[in-house]
């Protein structure tokens, strides 16, 4: 079922940013090919296909390994949930703020310019999206608490990789919810969907 392959790929990549969030804040490093990838997706506001949202599958490898385990294993990462909670929450803030809603997609269309050079790096993209997102996102309550270690949080550039993180993992929450993804779903549905992480796995 389409439906549910473009779902699986978007709830993997909301698991690969969040993991990227909790690398990242308590260990000060992440995957930069993790976040590029998702990065890249939040141009892509027309797709006709999640693969032109997110162009190699095997770059959401760290988000579906994430996923399987969180709806198979025994010892499920519960911070990682809190922060899947967060977005989706997040995500029904937006959707009752047309001001906000507008400001970021304009911004988005400024940003795709300079994103477009292939010399901006992955600390700049990251410095102009987490300037995005405190200037609209952070204002909707209640606000996302990132949990870790206070020598990491306190770097600035750590801080703007979480917000991007945050960011982009939004984006993935409404490409799960626009292809019809929900919280009951994942519970009714999760045999199907662990077969569909395996099925994109071995590609």
């Amino acid at each position: 079922m389409k439906n549910l392959e473009n779902q699986t790929i978007s709830l993997a990549a909301i698991y690969q940013s969040c993991l990227i969030i909790q690398e990242i804040a308590w260990h000060g490093k992440f995957n930069k090919d993790n976040l590029e990838i998702l990065i890249n997706g939040i141009f892509i506001t027309s797709p006709s296909s999640i693969y032109d949202v997110y162009k190699n599958i095997k770059e959401l490898t760290s988000g579906l390994n994430l996923l399987k385990h969180q709806f198979t294993g025994n010892n499920k990462n519960h911070e990682i949930n809190k922060y899947f909670d967060s977005l989706l929450k997040l995500s029904n803030g937006l959707e009752k703020n047309e001001k906000i809603t507008q400001d970021i997609q304009h911004e988005l269309i400024d940003l795709k310019d300079i994103f477009d050079n292939k010399e901006i790096t992955i600390d700049d993209k990251s410095t102009k999206i987490s300037t995005l997102y405190t200037n609209t996102l952070s204002k909707i309550e209640p606000r996302i608490i990132i949990s870790g270690d206070n020598k990491y949080l306190k770097d600035p550039m750590v801080a703007s990789k979480i917000r991007t993180s945050l960011f982009v993992g939004l984006r993935s929450i409404f490409l799960w919810k626009e292809y019809g993804g929900s919280k009951i779903k994942n519970f009714f549905f999760k045999s199907r969907i662990v077969r569909e992480i395996d099925r994109l796995l071995a590609i």
